[in-house]
C-alpha cells in the first residue's frame, strides 16, 4: 500500500468515526490509530493535513468577489484529469467560496502526488466544509450533490 493511501485511509477513518463530534489531535487518536494498525509515518501525515486544514486561512477574504474564478497552473492541469478540471470549476460556481476553492486545492495536492479523481475533490471539499464555520449551506449542498452521484452510479 502506498504512503498517500495509508494516509488516505486514515482520514476517512477520522472522517467516518470523529470528525462529526469535533475531533482533537491529541496523542489519545495517535494511540487509537496505531492500535488499529496503522503505520506511525501515515498516522503523523494524515494529523499534519488536519491541523493544516483546522489552521484559519491566511487568504484574503474574497466573499465581496464571490464570482471570482480560480486558474489552475499549468502544473496544477498536469494532475487533474479535464473532469476534474470541470467539477472544480462547478463546485466554484455552485458550492464554494473562493477561499474554500482554494483550501480544497492546497489539500488535495498536499494530499497525494498521484492523479487526483472526482471522488477524491469530493470527499476533500466535505472535509474542508466540515471544518469551516459558516459554511452549513455549502456542506448541504456538498453533501447531497456527493450522495445523489453515488444513488445514481448504483441505478
Amino acid at each position: 500500500m502506498k504512503k498517500e493511501e495509508n494516509m488516505l485511509t486514515i482520514l476517512m477513518y477520522l472522517f467516518k468515526h470523529h470528525l462529526q463530534e469535533g475531533i482533537e489531535l491529541d496523542e489519545s487518536l495517535f494511540d487509537e490509530l496505531e492500535s488499529i494498525g496503522f503505520p506511525k509515518l501515515a498516522i503523523h501525515n494524515a494529523i499534519h493535513w488536519l491541523q493544516k486544514l483546522t489552521k484559519p486561512s491566511t487568504l484574503e477574504d474574497t466573499s465581496t468577489h464571490s464570482k471570482s474564478l480560480r486558474v489552475l497552473t499549468p502544473q496544477e492541469k498536469n494532475r487533474l484529469s479535464l473532469d476534474c478540471q470541470n467539477y472544480i470549476i462547478y463546485l466554484q460556481d455552485n458550492i464554494l467560496d473562493p477561499i474554500s476553492t482554494e483550501t480544497v486545492l492546497n489539500q488535495l495536492f498536499a494530499l497525494s502526488d498521484e492523479i487526483i479523481d472526482v471522488s477524491l475533490i469530493q470527499w476533500v471539499s466535505l472535509m474542508v466544509l466540515y471544518n469551516k464555520e459558516g459554511h452549513n449551506e455549502a456542506l448541504k449542498k456538498m453533501e447531497f450533490l456527493v450522495l445523489n452521484e453515488q444513488e445514481q452510479a448504483l441505478q
